[in-house]
C-alpha cells in the first residue's frame, strides 16, 4: 500500500473509530483532521480535557482548505461524506489522491494489519476474522464502486499481482463485464463483455471452479477472447453466494519469479467468499437505493409530461432533472419525427434549444444520434486523452416503447469521476422510462391532433359544398387542400370534353422557376395516377429536383369515373425548416376532405353549371333547396360539436316606378357586399331577385356587426347610396338562433323571415315587412 500521509475529514465517532487502527500501522502518518463544525466530538473531547497526544502530531482544525497547505497529504478519508465534503473533495488539488470512506479504510487498514501479522506468525486467519467483522458492519455501505476498489486493492498487496479485476455478472446480457481493475486502461475496461463459459474468467463463471495458470492457458481448453503473452502466472476465482458466482476475481503477474501456488489460490478463493458477501450486500443495497431513487426520478418525470402535449419548458427540465443526478453530465433529448423519418433536437440540459430543430434532423445512420437510432444499440465513446485530469465521453441511448422509436437520450459527461457503473447503470433505466412517459404523451397528442384536423377538415368540407361559383371553388379545392395536409403548394385538374385534363386552379405556385419545375414533375405524376387509378407518392434528391422535394398526387372520383386530379408539393412540419414527405396520417385527412371536394365538383362543375353525362342539361339545384341543404348539414355538425349557428334573411325594397334593369343592377350590387362583408366561411344564396339567405356558422347572439358593415358599405357606394337617398330603397333584416329559436330548417327559416327594416343610421325600426 505504500506510505501514507492521511487527511481526515470530519472529526466525529468515526473519526474516533479509525484512530486507532490508522495509528498501529507503521507505514501510515495521520497529519491532519479537518471539520467545519466546531461542535464536533474531537473539539468537545478537547474541551473536557481529552486532547490528542503531542507526540501523534495531528493537526486538528475547523477549516477544511488547511488540507491543501499540507504538501505531505496523499490520501484523505472523507468521514463525513455531506454535501460539503464531497463538493470539497471535487477540486483539481484532490485529482490525484486516494480517497476513502469510513468503511472501505476501516477494511483496507484493519485487514492489511491482520495480514502482516499472519505473515509473521505463519497465520492468515486473522484476516478472514477482520473481514467477516466488516461484513456485519455493511449497513454502513454508501459507495460499492469504493468497496469493491478497496477490495481489489488488497487482493494485489496479497498477491502481488500486476494487473487484477473483479468481473461482475450481467444476467440480461450471460456476460461478465469488469466492475473494477488495477493496470487496465479504462476504456478497455469499459468495452470488455466476455460471455459465459468462454475465456479463463468465463470458465470460472461458469463452472464456479477456481483456476491457477502458469504460463500461457491453453487454447484447446480456453478460448481467449484476448491473448496476454506477457502474463507469467494468473489465478481465476469464483465470487459464489449459496453456490450462484456473482462474479470473479482474475490477478496475473509477469514476473517469473512470482509464479502463483496451490496455497496462494486456496488464500485468494477463501478470501473471495468473504469478498462476495461484501460485494452481494452492497449490491442489494445499491440496487434498493437505486430501484427507490428511479422510481422517485420516474414520479417525478411523469409529472412533468402530464401535459397532453409537453413543450420545450416541459422536456428542459426533464433533461435538467436527469443532468442533476450525473456529475458533469450536459444531456440531450433527441425525439424521432416518424413523418420526416429524423431525429429532432428536442432540449437541452444547458437550456432552450434555440430553435436549432428547426435547420433539420439527423437521418438514419448520419453521426453517433443516428447510429443509435439505426442499430438500437447503446453508444458510449470515451476520450482518451485527458486534460486538466478530466474525463471526457459521449453517449447516446436510443430509447424504445412497445416496439417504437421514440428518440435517444443523449449526452456528454465531463468530470474528474467520469461515468461511475451506477450512473450508466440509472442513465440506462431512466432512458426506458422516459421514453414511456414521451411516447404516451406523444400518442394522446397525435390523437388530438387528428380529432382537430378531421374537425376541420368537416368545417371546410361544409364550406365548398356552398359554393356556387366554379372559379371560386376550384381555387379553394386547391387552397384547403394543401392547408389540410400543411403542404406548400397544389393544382388541381378537371377532366374536359376532349378527355383531356386541364389546369382548373393552382396554388402556391407564383414563383416561376419552382412553377416551371414542378409541372414537369406533376405532368408525369399525373399520368402515373390515371394508369394506375390511385394515389401516388413521390420523392426526390437535391441533384434531381432543386427546388420540389416531395409531391402527393391522388385522384378524385364522381360516379366511379377519375374527374380530376389534385397534386400537392413540399411537405411542411412545425418542427423543422425542411420538408419531408407525406405520411399515411395526411394520406388519410386528404381522403375525407376529398369526399368534400368531390361532391362540390359534381354539383358546381360537372352537375349544376355542364352537361349530364346522358348529355341533356341538367336543372341546377332551386336556391331554397340548396339553402335548406346546407341549413339541415349545419344542424348536423353543429349537434355532433355542441356549436351554435344563425340562419338570416336580408330583403331590398325599391319603389315601384324604379325600371326593372335598375333594380336588378342594384340587387347585384347588394349582394356582392353582403358577400364581401361575410367571413370565408358564411354562406350566402340569393333566393329571388330581392330577398337573400345567410347562414353565420359558430356565432353565437345576433350579427348586427355585420350588417352594420353592409349598410358603411352602401355609403360608400355611389350606386347604392343614392338609390336609398333618392328612390328610397329599404333593407329589411331577420335572423334566427340555432337552438335558442328553433331546431329545424322550418322553425328557423320562419323566425328568420320576420325581418325589421335597416335605417342608414344603423337603428332598428320594428316594421316587419
Amino acid at each position: 500500500m505504500g506510505k501514507k500521509h492521511v487527511a481526515i475529514i470530519g472529526a466525529n465517532k468515526e473519526a474516533l473509530r479509525l484512530l486507532p487502527i490508522l495509528l498501529a500501522d507503521s507505514d501510515t502518518d495521520i497529519r491532519i483532521i479537518a471539520d467545519s463544525n466546531r461542535d464536533a466530538m474531537i473539539f468537545k473531547l478537547n474541551e473536557l480535557g481529552y486532547r490528542l497526544s503531542p507526540r501523534l502530531n495531528i493537526t486538528t482544525t475547523y477549516n477544511l482548505s488547511d488540507i491543501k497547505v499540507d504538501t505531505e497529504v496523499n490520501a484523505i478519508i472523507d468521514t463525513q461524506q455531506d454535501s460539503e465534503s464531497i463538493e470539497f473533495l471535487k477540486s483539481p488539488h484532490f485529482v490525484e489522491m486516494e480517497k476513502f470512506g469510513p468503511l472501505s479504510a476501516r477494511l483496507l487498514w484493519e485487514v492489511r494489519g491482520s495480514f502482516e501479522q499472519g505473515k509473521e506468525g505463519g497465520n492468515k486467519g486473522a484476516i478472514f476474522t477482520s473481514l467477516r467483522e466488516i461484513v456485519n458492519a455493511l449497513y454502513l455501505i454508501t459507495d460499492r464502486k469504493e468497496l469493491t476498489s478497496v477490495i481489489l486493492k488488497l487482493v494485489v498487496e496479497f498477491t502481488g499481482a500486476q494487473r487484477a479485476s473483479m468481473m461482475l455478472v450481467n444476467e440480461a446480457e450471460n456476460n461478465l463485464r469488469v466492475d473494477s481493475a488495477c493496470g487496465m486502461d479504462e476504456e478497455v475496461i469499459r468495452k470488455i463483455r466476455v460471455p459465459i463459459g468462454s475465456g479463463v474468467s468465463g470458465y470460472v463463471a461458469g463452472s464456479g471452479h477456481a483456476v491457477i495458470i502458469s504460463g500461457k492457458a491453453d487454447p484447446v481448453q480456453y478460448v481467449r477472447p484476448m491473448e496476454r503473452d506477457d502474463a507469467k502466472s494468473a489465478m481465476s476465482v469464483p465470487l459464489k453466494i449459496e453456490n450462484k458466482v456473482i462474479g470473479v476475481i482474475n490477478v496475473s503477474s509477469s514476473e517469473s519469479s512470482s509464479l502463483y501456488s496451490n496455497e496462494d489460490l486456496d488464500f485468494l478463493s477463501g478470501f473471495a467468499v468473504l469478498a462476495a458477501k461484501v460485494i452481494y450486500k452492497s449490491l442489494e443495497y445499491e440496487e434498493i437505493r437505486s430501484d427507490a431513487a428511479k422510481f422517485s426520478f420516474w414520479k417525478e418525470i411523469d409529472g412533468m409530461m402530464s401535459s397532453e402535449r409537453p413543450g420545450e419548458k416541459d422536456l428542459t427540465a426533464i433533461v435538467k432533472r436527469i443532468a442533476r443526478e450525473v456529475p458533469g453530465l450536459t444531456c440531450l433529448l433527441y425525439l424521432y419525427n416518424e413523418k420526416t423519418k429524423s431525429l429532432i433536437l428536442k432540449a437541452s440540459s444547458t437550456g432552450g434549444t434555440g430553435g436549432l430543430g428547426l435547420f433539420g434532423g439527423i437521418r438514419q445512420g448520419h453521426g453517433i444520434e443516428g447510429f443509435a437510432m439505426d442499430t438500437k444499440k447503446d453508444v458510449f465513446l470515451v476520450d482518451r486523452t485527458e486534460e486538466d485530469n478530466l474525463k471526457k465521453l459521449y453517449i447516446s441511448l436510443p430509447m424504445v416503447c412497445n416496439g417504437h422509436f421514440v428518440g435517444t437520450l443523449s449526452g456528454q459527461v465531463v468530470s474528474a469521476e467520469g461515468l461511475s457503473t451506477y450512473h450508466e447503470s440509472f442513465l440506462k433505466d431512466i432512458r426506458t422510462l422516459v421514453a414511456e412517459s414521451v411516447y404516451r404523451s406523444m400518442h394522446v397528442d397525435m390523437e388530438n391532433r387528428r380529432e382537430k384536423k378531421v374537425s376541420s377538415i368537416d368545417d371546410f368540407g361544409l364550406e365548398l359544398i356552398t359554393v356556387t361559383d366554379k372559379v371560386k371553388l376550384t381555387r379553394l379545392i386547391a387552397r384547403k387542400a394543401a392547408d389540410a395536409v400543411a403542404a406548400d403548394g397544389a393544382l388541381l385538374r378537371l377532366e374536359q370534353d376532349d378527355r383531356r385534363y386541364q389546369t382548373a386552379a393552382s396554388y402556391g405556385l407564383d414563383e416561376s422557376g419552382l412553377r416551371q419545375e414542378f409541372h414537369y414533375i406533376e405532368k408525369e405524376t399525373v399520368l402515373e395516377v390515371l394508369r394506375k387509378k390511385e394515389p401516388v407518392s413521390r420523392e426526390f434528391s437535391e441533384s434531381a429536383s432543386p427546388s420540389i422535394k416531395c409531391v402527393f398526387s391522388v385522384p378524385l372520383y364522381i360516379d366511379g369515373e377519375i374527374k380530376g386530379v389534385l397534386t400537392l408539393f413540399h411537405k411542411t412540419y412545425e418542427d423543422t425548416m425542411y420538408s419531408g414527405a407525406f405520411s399515411d396520417e395526411d394520406a388519410t385527412i386528404l381522403q375525407r376532405f376529398l369526399l368534400f371536394a368531390e361532391r362540390a365538383l359534381d354539383v358546381t362543375v360537372f352537375r349544376a353549371l355542364g352537361e349530364g353525362r346522358d348529355g341533356h342539361k341538367e336543372r341546377e339545384v332551386a336556391p331554397m333547396a340548396a339553402l335548406e341543404i346546407k341549413v339541415e348539414e349545419e344542424l348536423n355538425r353543429a349537434r355532433r360539436m355542441d356549436k351554435q349557428f344563425i340562419l338570416s334573411t336580408l330583403r331590398i325594397v325599391g319603389p315601384e316606378d324604379i325600371s326593372k334593369n335598375k333594380m336588378k343592377a342594384i340587387s347585384a350590387k347588394f349582394f356582392e357586399i353582403v358577400k364581401d362583408e361575410s367571413r370565408n366561411f358564411d354562406y350566402v344564396v340569393r333566393l329571388s331577385d330581392d330577398v337573400f339567405g345567410l347562414i353565420y356558422p359558430q356565432t353565437a347572439g345576433d350579427v348586427r356587426r355585420v350588417i352594420e358593415a353592409v349598410v358603411t358599405a352602401i355609403k360608400d357606394t355611389p350606386l347604392l347610396n343614392k338609390s336609398f337617398l333618392e328612390e328610397n330603397l329599404q333593407a329589411y333584416y331577420g335572423s334566427a338562433q340555432f337552438p335558442t329559436d328553433g331546431d329545424s330548417f322550418t322553425a328557423l327559416f320562419a323566425k328568420a323571415a320576420r325581418r325589421d327594416i335597416i335605417n342608414l343610421d344603423r337603428t332598428f325600426d320594428h316594421k316587419v315587412k
